[in-house]
């Protein structure tokens, strides 16, 4: 019946001859949605990232993007670019294609905008897994920022060009990558940009160097994070300090961090990372000798896997699963929401 009535609503539309500026109010309606969440890179610091004004609104806001990649493509890039960490968190494949179709005509558009939305186009390859693809557009958006003028841009550029490096085996040079954008962030003064560089040069150090280190360079980067309201990164570095506890065999600090971690994850549906969670109280379950739970929460990681890829969570599933022992009895099955409610139920 609904969709009955929307496709009637549609055909009133197009008889009435106003079609296009419905929709371009509709559209240029989003954008003012989009950019109030201050979910693109360039609105981090603006204010707090505010995923609940975009999660209910993702049907609109796909609509007009596709009204707009038609009709006025840099309005659409200025919606694609205001949504990378919906993206990123949601469907990155999507943003892929979102970003190709864009792309495809961009003659004449502002020359910031198209290195920002080649820049996001680069960070949706390679939350995808399409590294290749990625290193093209983040190479293409570093050579815009240049004839720009944007320092910062160039930086990004620098320290994405270092995290593709480090996932596709020269760590080394993600390394160098990412000091050269550090020392560049520094000198601009550019917080967004330091805690990025902070954050993966602790990762680099709890895998490569030296732990102590890793954890302070990470914990700073969380702070910085909190400082500017970049909630997406508040996240990624939680769980950062989850795992890295339960490596450390700190369980009820990696179980606590972990509770925290899955819930602020779960709120913004940040998909993968619910995952990391999931498998992070299972670790955690394990470590404290309840295999039940355990096997419980991984056969919903299970079930999540078999419904789409996860590029991210893949490199590190085999680390995980080593930590979950088989269960004696079969156990539960359980939707996604139950095993998040399960795990962060006060039964844990």
């Amino acid at each position: 019946m609904l969709e009955t009535i929307r496709e009637l609503a549609v055909e009133k539309l197009e008889d009435s001859g106003e079609a296009d500026v419905v929709r371009r109010r509709h559209a240029e309606h989003c954008l003012q949605i989009a950019e109030s969440a201050n979910l693109g890179l360039d609105a981090i610091g603006r204010g707090p990232q505010r995923h609940e004004l975009v999660l209910p609104e993702q049907h609109n806001l796909r609509a007009a993007i596709d009204w707009a990649t038609g009709a006025d493509v840099e309005l659409g890039l200025r919606l694609a670019v205001s949504l990378e960490t919906f993206w990123v968190t949601h469907d990155p494949a999507e943003g892929v294609r979102r970003f190709e179709a864009l792309l495809d005509r961009t003659q004449g558009v502002e020359l910031t905008l198209r290195a920002q939305a080649w820049r996001d186009y680069g960070g949706c390859a390679d939350m995808a897994g399409d590294y290749e693809k990625a290193r093209t557009a983040v190479m293409q958006s570093g050579e815009l920022f240049r004839q720009a003028g944007d320092e910062s841009g160039v930086a990004t550029a620098v320290f994405r060009l270092g995290v593709i490096a480090s996932r596709t085996g020269d760590v080394e040079l993600g390394r160098q990558l990412w000091e050269e954008s550090l020392e560049t962030w520094r000198r601009l003064g550019d917080t967004v940009g330091e805690l990025q560089a902070l954050g993966n040069l602790g990762w680099f150090e709890f895998e490569h160097g030296d732990f102590e280190r890793g954890w302070t360079l990470t914990e700073r980067s969380l702070e910085l994070g909190r400082e500017v309201g970049w909630t997406w990164w508040i996240v990624g570095r939680m769980g950062e300090l989850a795992e890295r506890a339960l490596d450390a065999g700190r369980t009820d600090e990696g179980e606590g961090r972990g509770r925290e971690f899955l819930a602020l994850a779960r709120e913004i549906e940040d998909r993968t990372n619910t995952i990391y969670g999931l498998g992070m109280l299972a670790w955690a379950a394990a470590n404290r000798g309840d295999p039940e739970r355990a096997a419980t929460l991984w056969t919903a990681i299970e079930a999540e896997e078999g419904k789409g890829p996860l590029p991210m969570w893949a490199p590190y599933r085999d680390k995980y699963a080593a930590h979950i022992p088989p269960a004696v009895d079969a156990v539960a099955e359980m939707t996604l929401d139950e095993a998040i409610a399960y795990a962060l139920g006060d039964d844990a």
